[in-house]
Protein backbone atom coordinates (compact mmCIF):
# COMPACT_ATOMS: atom_id res chain seq x y z
CA UNK A 1 0.00 0.00 0.00
CA UNK A 2 2.82 2.43 0.74
CA UNK A 3 4.13 2.02 -2.76
CA UNK A 4 0.69 2.74 -4.23
CA UNK A 5 0.34 5.85 -2.04
CA UNK A 6 3.78 7.03 -3.05
CA UNK A 7 2.94 6.49 -6.71
CA UNK A 8 -0.29 8.45 -6.28
CA UNK A 9 1.66 11.26 -4.57
CA UNK A 10 4.23 11.19 -7.37
CA UNK A 11 1.49 11.36 -10.04
CA UNK A 12 -0.13 14.28 -8.22
CA UNK A 13 3.24 16.04 -7.90
CA UNK A 14 3.89 15.44 -11.59
CA UNK A 15 0.50 16.90 -12.60
CA UNK A 16 0.86 19.86 -10.23
CA UNK A 17 4.46 20.42 -11.30
CA UNK A 18 3.52 20.22 -14.98
CA UNK A 19 0.68 22.69 -14.43
CA UNK A 20 3.05 25.02 -12.60
CA UNK A 21 5.58 24.81 -15.45
CA UNK A 22 2.88 25.63 -18.01
CA UNK A 23 1.60 28.51 -15.88
CA UNK A 24 5.12 29.85 -15.44
CA UNK A 25 5.75 29.58 -19.18
CA UNK A 26 2.54 31.53 -19.88
CA UNK A 27 3.54 34.20 -17.36
CA UNK A 28 7.01 34.47 -18.89
CA UNK A 29 5.53 34.75 -22.37
CA UNK A 30 3.06 37.45 -21.25
CA UNK A 31 5.87 39.37 -19.53
CA UNK A 32 8.05 39.17 -22.63
CA UNK A 33 5.22 40.33 -24.88
CA UNK A 34 4.46 43.20 -22.51
CA UNK A 35 8.11 44.21 -22.51
CA UNK A 36 8.30 44.19 -26.31
CA UNK A 37 4.99 46.03 -26.67
CA UNK A 38 6.22 48.63 -24.18
CA UNK A 39 9.49 48.92 -26.05
CA UNK A 40 7.70 49.39 -29.37
CA UNK A 41 5.40 51.99 -27.83
CA UNK A 42 8.40 53.83 -26.38
CA UNK A 43 10.11 53.85 -29.77
CA UNK A 44 6.97 55.21 -31.44
CA UNK A 45 6.68 57.94 -28.81
CA UNK A 46 10.34 58.83 -29.26
CA UNK A 47 9.93 59.10 -33.02
CA UNK A 48 6.82 61.24 -32.60
CA UNK A 49 8.58 63.54 -30.12
CA UNK A 50 11.58 63.81 -32.42
CA UNK A 51 9.32 64.75 -35.30
CA UNK A 52 7.65 67.44 -33.19
CA UNK A 53 11.04 68.81 -32.15
CA UNK A 54 12.13 68.94 -35.77
CA UNK A 55 8.94 70.75 -36.79
CA UNK A 56 9.49 73.23 -33.98
CA UNK A 57 13.01 74.02 -35.15
CA UNK A 58 11.94 74.29 -38.79
CA UNK A 59 9.02 76.58 -37.88
CA UNK A 60 11.28 78.83 -35.80
CA UNK A 61 13.85 79.00 -38.60
CA UNK A 62 11.20 79.79 -41.20
CA UNK A 63 9.76 82.52 -38.97
CA UNK A 64 13.23 83.96 -38.30
CA UNK A 65 13.94 84.38 -42.02
CA UNK A 66 10.66 86.21 -42.45
CA UNK A 67 8.40 83.57 -43.95
CA UNK A 68 4.70 84.24 -43.68
CA UNK A 69 2.73 82.04 -41.29
CA UNK A 70 0.55 80.80 -44.17
CA UNK A 71 3.66 79.55 -45.98
CA UNK A 72 4.94 77.88 -42.82
CA UNK A 73 1.58 76.22 -42.27
CA UNK A 74 1.49 74.92 -45.83
CA UNK A 75 5.10 73.72 -45.71
CA UNK A 76 4.76 71.83 -42.44
CA UNK A 77 1.14 70.71 -42.93
CA UNK A 78 0.17 71.78 -39.41
CA UNK A 79 -2.68 73.81 -38.00
CA UNK A 80 -2.41 77.43 -36.92
CA UNK A 81 -2.83 76.34 -33.28
CA UNK A 82 0.03 73.88 -33.62
CA UNK A 83 2.20 76.57 -35.19
CA UNK A 84 1.43 78.97 -32.36
CA UNK A 85 2.34 76.27 -29.82
CA UNK A 86 5.55 75.50 -31.68
CA UNK A 87 6.57 79.15 -31.81
CA UNK A 88 5.80 79.72 -28.12
CA UNK A 89 8.11 76.93 -26.96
Amino acid sequence: KELADKMDDWKLWYVVGDSYDKEQALKDDARDRGYHEGLEQGIEQGIEQGSKNTQMEIAKNMKSIGMREEDILASLAITREELEQLLQQ
